[in-house]
């Protein structure tokens, strides 16, 4: 596209009531503070659904008992040692109701421990039912009514407990550490169902290597879903028949076995659109073969995709049976995924089938959408991208058209941050322009379609994760600045600099608020009202953010750790270096031509264009605004040369005229 586990046996009735309710008792507290501003754990991304400050603090030192409950798994359990490693020597008691004697007790529960869970909750004073349901959990931190100091994470199931691991591991990280740490009720879970990514962009596939850095990335932030799909894949598309060979075959497995181990749904899809025949039996063989390899290998979501094909029946069969025009094309996939739902999914237990028609983008009704909806089997989810292959905003009442349209579980495919449209651009803003009331009107997550380039597409992703988590409470500048602090560690104000001269974006134009734009048209007033002192100021603060963008390569090739990074964005480091250097001349050009220097202007304007036929970087730009300025001082004084040239050329003229030579 252009872009929980088993319930306890024993106890079944009970597991899955606690699973499915969400708390609406009040959290008892002291001095509740939901979230403000100067919160201590704005940097928490993704950003929990509530946080109950109490007036007390812990100082968390070794040693530690750490007790693990009942059908915590063993993966979560050894990352719970991992995160508080630091903190050896420590004790950990396995499934035990005992007492420690430790001077900080860590407890680590899952959902259907009642035992534990009602003694832990009692203790800390919380009511036992504000367990959060799926992928949700509840951490606490402080002290016990007997004032001991506990950690307490309850999740409601194997994945609520790695999100709440994935908490304290960040407030750990944080360097507190070696502080006090504000004790804290902390109940969250995910508003929408799917959060993650599509490799859906046309260019270069991501290498295995860029998908595991991602996918590693993606677990962090919470995510749950990776959709392989990557357009240029010629298996995934044109030759979607061929099984892949046995080391490509190996690749999948890794990320399914990730995905596996990190609560992420692996998506299998196929686009099969440029080629199938919808009546053809051996081409509904081949799907269902295909697929049957990826179900064999531990995939349980699957895909079939229409987007970006012709619209009409290309073979004589279908045509027969469907006819020619538009609303026969979608009939024809409708019936070709029933028959796929009857004959595979139905047949595999615990799979699950999603699909993109073909009219992804449009506003309101076609003919094809509608026939596509009627026909369509109920239970296959749908996904669209909004009005608009990149949509620009999508609301509630988008929403609410789409479901009236489809009638089926709705996705959005989301094209921000990919740039397959623009790859001379880097898109490093935050998600913005999506309605904070998605999820409480019945999307089912939000899937966002990546840059080529994997690693800078993180800081835009972490924005994503961020909202997708907890729309409701979505800080965009906030995530964004907490997403560039995690990218950019020591060197976060170079990448802030960076990210800002690649901010802009078909659903985040210029902003004309930043420093750099109102220096910007500072200096072209008091250019144009000729206030010299006024000038001379404007010019100065003009030059020092030249400099700053300067040296900002030299800065992030430094002090960034993250070199993977550095090699994806250093053509747009070389530009952004470049521009700054050019602009400089650019600057001192405009004054020296408004004092006259005409010899000046000439040699600075040649150097400029010497420049540009020099650089080798000619396919990559930045935001629009940061090559304005360049652009407009090189055009004013190619005018002004211009007419300087015709006035001398006049007065030669005139010379000759009167006898001169």
């Amino acid at each position: 596209m252009k872009v929980c586990r088993r319930a306890n046996a024993r106890n079944p009735a009970i597991r899955l009531a606690i699973c499915f309710i969400v708390a609406t008792l009040p959290i008892p507290s002291s001095n509740a503070n939901a979230q403000s501003k100067d919160s201590p754990f704005n940097f928490l991304s993704p950003k929990p659904q509530s946080i109950t400050y109490q007036n007390d603090h812990l100082t968390l030192k070794a040693p530690l008992q750490i007790i693990v409950g009942k059908n915590v798994s063993v993966e979560n359990a050894a990352n719970l040692r991992s995160i508080l490693s630091p903190f050896q020597p420590f004790n950990q008691i396995w499934k035990s109701n005992a007492k420690g004697i430790h001077p900080i007790q860590v407890s680590l529960l899952h959902v259907s421990d009642l035992t534990l869970l009602h003694r832990e909750f009692r203790e800390m004073g919380v009511p036992f039912r504000t367990v959060p349901a799926r992928e949700g959990y509840i951490l606490m931190i402080g002290h016990d009514r007997s004032g001991h100091s506990q950690i307490v994470l309850a999740g409601s199931d194997q994945a609520g407990i790695a999100y709440g691991e994935q908490t304290l591991s960040q407030i750990l990280d944080k360097g507190l550490r070696t502080t006090q740490i504000p004790a804290v009720i902390i109940k969250d879970f995910p508003a929408f169902s799917y959060r993650g990514i599509i490799e859906g962009f046309y260019g270069t596939p991501w290498s295995q290597a860029d998908r595991m850095r991602l996918l590693t990335f993606c677990a962090r932030q919470k995510m749950n879903t990776f959709v392989y799909a990557p357009k240029d894949d010629p298996f995934h598309r044109n030759l979607w028949r061929v099984p892949y060979s046995p080391l490509k075959q190996s690749e999948l497995r890794q990320l399914i076995t990730f995905c596996k181990r990190h609560h992420m749904r692996f998506v299998f899809a196929l686009s099969p659109g440029n080629t199938v025949s919808y009546v053809s039996d051996a081409d509904l063989l081949a799907m269902i073969q295909k697929n049957q390899m990826m179900w064999n290998e531990g995939v349980r979501n699957f895909a079939i995709f229409f987007d970006d094909i012709g619209r009409h029946l290309t073979h004589s069969e279908d045509r027969a049976r469907f006819g020619n025009d538009t609303s026969a094309l979608a009939k024809a996939q409708a019936s070709f995924m029933n028959r796929f739902y009857t004959q595979f999914i139905q047949t595999h237990p615990g799979a699950q089938l999603m699909t993109v028609p073909t009219d992804y983008y449009q506003p309101g009704h076609t003919p094809y959408r509608d026939q596509f909806a009627k026909y369509l089997n109920a239970h296959i989810t749908v996904l669209w991208t909004g009005n608009g292959v990149i949509a620009k905003k999508v609301s509630v009442q988008d929403l609410a058209l789409a479901k009236q349209i489809f009638h089926h579980p709705l996705l959005l495919w989301d094209n921000y941050p990919v740039n397959d449209y623009l790859p001379s651009r880097l898109f490093l803003g935050p998600l913005l322009g999506r309605d904070r009331g998605l999820a409480t009107h019945g999307l089912q997550g939000i899937l966002s379609n990546p840059m080529m380039e994997a690693e800078a597409s993180t800081i835009a992703l972490q924005t994503v994760a961020d909202y997708a988590w907890n729309p409701l409470r979505y800080d965009a500048y906030q995530s964004w600045e907490n997403a560039l602090r995690e990218s950019g560690g020591q060197a976060y104000l170079s990448l802030r600099r960076f990210a800002l001269a690649n901010r802009s974006s078909p659903i985040a134009p210029i902003e004309t608020t930043s420093s750099f734009s109102k220096n910007l048209s500072e200096f072209f007033s008091y250019y144009r009202t000729g206030e010299h002192r006024r000038l001379l100021l404007a010019a100065h603060h003009l030059a020092g953010d030249f400099q700053e963008m300067k040296h900002t390569a030299t800065e992030l090739e430094l002090h960034m750790e993250n070199k993977t990074f550095i090699h994806e964005i250093r053509p747009w480091l070389r530009v952004m270096s470049m521009n700054a250097s050019q602009s400089q001349l650019a600057l001192e050009m405009l004054l020296s031509m408004r004092d006259g220097d005409r010899k000046r202007v000439g040699e600075l304007r040649k150097i400029i264009q010497q420049h540009d036929l020099d650089f080798p970087y000619k396919g990559v730009t930045l935001s629009p605004e940061f090559h304005t300025f360049l652009r407009d001082a090189c055009a004013q004084t190619d005018h002004w040369i211009m007419q300087k040239s015709q006035m001398l050329y006049r007065i030669l003229e005139l010379l000759r005229a009167n006898g001169h030579s």
